[in-house]
């Protein structure tokens, strides 16, 4: 009776733990945010402008150049 149930919390065990690592591998993407930042800027005259965009880890850059330094933002 004792060996029924310590095979029945190792399955149990064992079948949690899987459900948790297949549980963490299902990672979603970031919505595709970088045609809607593109035409945004485009509209504000800032054509110099590139938009790079990393869904899988939910990271958008912006890079380009200004004229001057007083125009630069640190990001």
């Amino acid at each position: 009776m004792k060996m029924k149930r310590i095979k029945l919390c190792l399955t149990l065990l064992m079948l949690l733990a899987i459900g948790s690592f297949l549980g963490c591998s299902r990672t979603e993407k970031s919505p595709d945010v970088a045609d809607s930042i593109r035409k945004s800027l485009d509209r504000s005259g800032l054509k110099n402008v590139s938009v790079a965009q990393d869904r899988d880890k939910g990271i958008v850059t912006l890079s380009g150049s200004v004229p001057t330094d007083g125009e630069q933002v640190a990001g």
